[in-house]
Parts: structure tokens; sequence; C-alpha cells
């Protein structure tokens, strides 16, 4: 297995050990907004609605929800449903699940960059392992919030333009769009990154 294959694997298993980590000892309050969020999401996914709920004054971010809950939200419905867990948790792991996929999906779209802007392995490699181990600023790589969404995209969005700056084919072009799209209609913090690169 080259230098490559085995900082992605790395970066893979150090993001699931961090996420097994705040599973393990998750409180309901992460953040100071956090009820506003699993409220949104258990009325959103589960149809359920508590009037003594908080929900944010506007929302921001639905593709985020959405794929929270169109991914996850089936699975612990379900175990919602058979008295396995109760709604706040329903909501939670949805939330925490769906953002678990979206960083490795964040991994993997840093890799297929790397490999595309870097010829040299050990480049490569090194741009993944940042990316993972200092997250740019991100506070919420290893966390839950709507901006894993965004950063999600970015690597994706970055690699769609330059295939389409470099083979001219119409389709990179299109994926661009579709990704750009998406990450910039995110939230505000996150469309000043899309709007740079």
């Amino acid at each position: 297995m080259n230098l490559s294959k085995n900082i992605l694997l790395f970066s893979i298993v150090i993001t699931i050990v961090f996420f097994v980590d705040m599973i393990k000892d998750y409180q309901p309050t992460f953040a100071s907004d956090w009820n506003t969020h699993w409220g949104y999401l258990a009325g959103t996914t589960f149809g359920i609605i508590d009037e003594k709920w908080a929900f944010p004054n506007w929302v921001y971010a639905p593709w985020y929800y959405m794929f929270c809950s169109y991914v996850f939200g089936p699975i612990f419905f379900l175990a919602y449903k058979i008295n396995f867990i109760d709604i706040r948790e329903a909501g939670m792991f949805t939330m925490l699940f769906g953002s678990l996929l979206l960083k490795i999906i964040t991994i993997f779209g840093s890799f297929k960059l790397s490999q595309l802007i870097f010829k040299n392995k050990y480049y490569a490699s090194l741009f993944v392992l940042i990316v993972v181990v200092f997250p740019f600023g991100n506070k919420a790589f290893y966390d839950h919030a709507s901006e894993t969404f965004g950063i999600a995209i970015l690597p994706w969005c970055i690699f769609f333009l330059i295939n389409f700056v470099n083979n001219n084919k119409t389709k990179y072009l299109f994926y661009y769009l579709i990704a750009v799209g998406l990450g910039s209609t995110v939230k505000m913090n996150v469309l000043i990154p899309f709007l740079i690169f």
C-alpha cells in the first residue's frame, strides 16, 4: 500500500475514532443552539413537534438537514418507533451520523483533489493529512454542524472546476455547478470561501 492510501486510511480511522469518542460521551447540549437543531430535525424528519421545544428563528442549511434526514433519518425513526431511543436521541444521532458521512466525503474529496494538483505523492498525502488533522479553522470538523456539509463539497467543487478547465468536458462543468450551488447556499460563512475559491 502506498503512502497516499496509508494516509487516506489513517484519516478515515482517526475521524471514526473522534466520532466514537463523541458518541460515547455525548451530551444533549453540545452547543448553545443544539436544542433548536435537533428539534428542527425531529420535526422535519419524523414529523413530531412539541410546542415546548425551541426552534430556530430562521432555518439555514436545508441541504444539510435533508442529507441527514434522508440518509439516516429512517434508521433512527425506526429505533424511536420501537422505543429503543427517545425522540431527542433520534434527532441527535441522525445529525451525528450524517456529519460522520460528510466528513468521510470530505476526506475522499481532499484525496482526489490532492492527487490532481500534486504530482508528488508525499505532498498529496501531506495535503490530506493537513485537512484532517488541522481542519483549517473549521470548528465543526469533529463536531456536528451545517458547515460540515459545505466543507465536504468544497474539495469536490475545486476538483470538478480544475478538471473542466484542463479537459473542457461539459460533465465537469455540470458537476461543478451543482456542487457550488449546493455548497454556497448552506450558510453565509460557507458562501465566502466558495466565492474565494
